[in-house]
């Protein structure tokens, strides 16, 4: 599993596009969506606009949710402000990113959640293992973190 580590700086414009939500130790915030993805527009900035599709068990209409991400200034490059309005944060910390964006594990710093995002809707099983093995090396519990529904 060739991916930077967690204090290389992550290439904003390989970042950019669309990713799939493959598994998380969700928030309480998102806890029982499924068919989750996420687009990322760069913006002049140099956050990035995000809007997050969804849907739930109990509707099968798609919904989202649109944030800003916004890159901490003196920190590791890897540790951005997800901001959900004015009032609502959360610290996102890019884990490790593949060589070729094809993948990341996201978290928090404190281990509050965690994802796995692939550019896909599928992974194969032994990366989706590698990726999990790391997410408990890193302190997650891995019985928290559950598989989402693609389709």
């Amino acid at each position: 599993m060739k991916a930077q580590t967690s204090d290389q700086a992550i290439n904003l414009q390989q970042y950019k596009g669309l990713w799939y939500i493959l598994a998380s130790k969700p928030t309480s915030f998102d806890k029982n969506w499924t068919n989750i993805k996420e687009e990322y527009v760069l913006n002049d900035k140099g956050t990035y606009n995000v809007i997050t599709y969804y849907k739930k068990p109990s509707n099968p209409e798609r919904k989202n949710v649109k944030h800003t991400l916004i890159p901490r200034k003196g920190n590791k490059a890897n540790l951005w402000t997800d901001r959900f309005n004015f009032f609502v944060r959360a610290d996102y910390l890019i884990h490790k990113v593949s060589t070729d964006y094809s993948w990341a594990v996201v978290g928090h710093p404190k281990h509050k959640y965690v994802y796995i995002l692939s550019r896909t809707m599928q992974m194969e099983d032994n990366l989706y293992n590698e990726l999990m093995e790391y997410i408990v090396k890193l302190g997650y519990k891995k019985e928290e973190v559950k598989k989402i529904p693609q389709n």
